[in-house]
């Protein structure tokens, strides 16, 4: 384990084989994070849908090069990034203002506040925070992601390893949260680096000190 923190290494992503996912009973109408949807994903790597209408969802289609797509409440003329490069990219969805990429687009209507939301696929929300909605999941990665609430951070997640088990670790809670689906555990990216604390000639980190010491001369002149 890392210390103070339930996990032995943040990984670059986790990816689900289309049979794990993440269900959240919460409110949340915004998103930032890095997300690889699979190839002609109807139903998005995350969001909720209320049945015929896709709402709340982040997707990728091949169909006519529309790439990475974001659609918001009935559909209402929704994002298309056009062909970009099949890799994790960087979302964010506030309001109607969309970025992919950092390329900024519109929406049509920003996303509406739904009972449930999922990672890893969508789930057709209930009318309250209770009600059981039903998931329909994607083959799909996620690199982070953070959830909001009326511009408010609720969730901030980020992809790691407890052995060889991947969670998302939510920095808002301290929890871990695991794969609610079958299919066994969800598929690990390779391991973050993690940056080399180097020290200068006196023995303190180049990145600052924690508490005071005091001033050191080497022999052979002063530093």
């Amino acid at each position: 384990m890392i210390r103070g923190l339930p996990y032995d290494a943040e990984v670059e992503y986790l990816e689900s084989t289309g049979t794990q996912y993440i269900l959240l009973n919460e409110y949340i109408n915004g998103f930032e994070g890095l997300v690889l949807p699979a190839n002609n994903n109807d139903y998005g790597a995350v969001g909720n849908w209320n049945g015929g209408s896709r709402a709340n969802t982040i997707k990728w289609t091949n169909t006519n090069n529309r790439g990475l797509v974001v659609t918001n409440n009935n559909n209402t003329n929704p994002v298309y990034s056009g062909n970009l490069k099949r890799d994790l990219l960087y979302v964010t969805v506030r309001g109607i203002n969309v970025t992919i990429d950092g390329v900024p687009y519109t929406l049509g209507n920003s996303w509406g506040l739904h009972s449930q939301f999922l990672l890893f696929g969508c789930v057709s929300y209930g009318s309250s925070i209770s009600a059981a909605g039903t998931v329909t999941l994607q083959a799909c990665k996620i690199g982070s992601c953070k959830l909001y609430l009326n511009n408010v951070l609720v969730r901030d997640f980020i992809p790691v390893r407890v052995g060889t088990v991947g969670y998302m670790y939510d920095r808002v809670t301290r929890r871990l949260f695991g794969n609610s689906g079958t299919g066994g555990a969800f598929v690990l990216g390779p391991d973050k680096a993690v940056p080399i604390l180097s020290l200068n000639r006196y023995g303190a980190s180049r990145f600052g000190k924690i508490g005071a010491y005091p001033t050191l001369t080497p022999q052979g002149g002063t530093p």
